[in-house]
């Protein structure tokens, strides 16, 4: 009989034992669990910020793209339209351009303040085309000077004028012909 009393308490404590060991076995498959939830949040939330900086940058760069494009339009529309020296011609280019291009020019562009007579001056290309109106029509003298003084009514013109009106006093007067010869 000792034989059964004794074994008794030994299924006793193993089966003691193997609950014990169910216990801390399921114990350490939720902290298992638990770590593995954490890492799966963490692993979504990288997942997710790193969608969020991708499309972040794709937006990024598609308004710098959609910026340059527009500044490069401008600079190109104001290259072209400055291509001239005659400002009544800039501002019929700015005109013609707001026209064709509603909406893709700056509100300011087309500024109704634009006077071209502000930015009209005199340059050596253009005295010299006086020089030669003078000389092809002498009979005009008086004229041409008129229309180029009143184009430039200020500052270093009315100097030119005078000293080309007094260095060429004989232009506009009709020559002597020259008799013919026989």
């Amino acid at each position: 009989m000792t034989n059964g009393t004794e074994t008794k308490p030994l299924e006793e404590r193993t089966f003691e034992l193997e609950e014990k060991k169910f216990v801390a076995s399921q114990q350490w498959e939720e902290i298992k669990l638990a770590l593995e939830k954490g890492k799966a949040k963490w692993t979504a939330l990288s997942i997710i910020a790193s969608v969020f900086l991708g499309s972040l940058a794709i937006v990024s760069s598609a308004y710098l793209q959609y910026a340059t494009a527009r500044t490069q339009f401008e600079l190109k529309a104001a290259e072209l339209t400055l291509q001239t020296n005659d400002p009544v011609v800039t501002r019929t280019k700015v005109d013609e351009f707001a026209a064709l291009f509603p909406g893709r020019l700056p509100t300011d562009w087309k500024s109704a303040s634009f006077d071209p007579r502000n930015f009209f001056s005199e340059s050596d290309d253009l005295k010299n085309d006086v020089a030669k109106l003078l000389v092809e029509h002498p009979d005009r003298r008086d004229d041409i000077f008129l229309i180029y003084g009143t184009l430039f009514q200020e500052g270093p013109t009315q100097t030119f004028l005078k000293r080309l009106s007094e260095k060429t006093p004989n232009v506009g007067t009709p020559k002597p012909k020259a008799p013919k010869s026989k």
